[in-house]
């Protein structure tokens, strides 16, 4: 009597997936369980104000503005905080320049828990989500912050947590997915650490032009 081998069974579409694909996946539930605060209607809604908060702290316009009007005050009366804040713009426009780049390259889609229409200044012009450019930005920020200043050890903790929170409300908001604002945070450590060794001694507006090759343009 012939033995008859029984049918194979077709994969299931977990199995034929690759393990990047299983990661991806992976990644995307979680973003989907982390987003307790995503819309109005969340379990944990009543964080929202808070989170939209935490999300102004780490954008990027806020921060360009407040430099901006530093550095205008600052010149020719404060050296050492027009250095400051020459070097904060330096550090956000790396920040921009870097996680920029890699998001046009990556070219990730947010979770499906974003409402766009609910982001801060962003949904129109940052559409992708990898890496998390708060995330970058508040690491690079709170990092370079305690390499280059004399700190407390209660305000490095209160920079870190600052720094945590902002990732955090990034996962529980439901703009990124956790892998987004882990890449983040690794990619604005390394950013600080590039930062600090190459920490611009200006201290005027005549420092800036003669540094960039323009100190004789008033001449002209």
């Amino acid at each position: 009597m012939p033995i008859t081998k029984p049918p194979i069974q077709p994969l299931s579409p977990l199995k034929r997936l690759t393990f990047f694909q299983k990661l991806h996946a992976f990644d995307q539930d979680l973003a989907m369980i982390c987003s307790v605060s995503s819309d109005h209607d969340s379990y944990m809604a009543n964080l929202r104000p808070l989170l939209k908060l935490l999300e102004f702290s780490g954008h990027g316009i806020p921060w360009f503005i407040g430099v901006f009007i530093v550095i205008y005050y600052a010149d020719g009366t404060n050296a050492k905080l027009f250095e400051v804040a020459f070097n904060i713009l330096f550090a956000l426009l790396v920040d921009l320049a870097i996680s920029g780049s890699i998001k046009a390259l990556v070219r990730r889609e947010r979770p499906a828990t974003n409402g766009r229409s609910d982001m801060f200044l962003v949904a129109s012009v940052d559409h992708y989500s990898f890496p998390s450019g708060h995330s970058t930005r508040a690491a690079t920020m709170a990092v370079l912050a305690v390499l280059m200043f004399p700190l407390s050890t209660l305000n490095e903790y209160l920079l870190t947590v600052w720094m945590l929170c902002v990732a955090a409300s990034r996962l529980m908001l439901g703009r990124h997915h956790p892998s987004d604002v882990t890449a983040g945070i690794v990619i604005g450590y390394f950013q600080a650490l590039l930062l600090q060794r190459y920490w611009v001694g200006v201290t005027n507006s005549d420092d800036v032009l003669e540094l960039v090759g323009l100190q004789n343009v008033e001449q002209l």
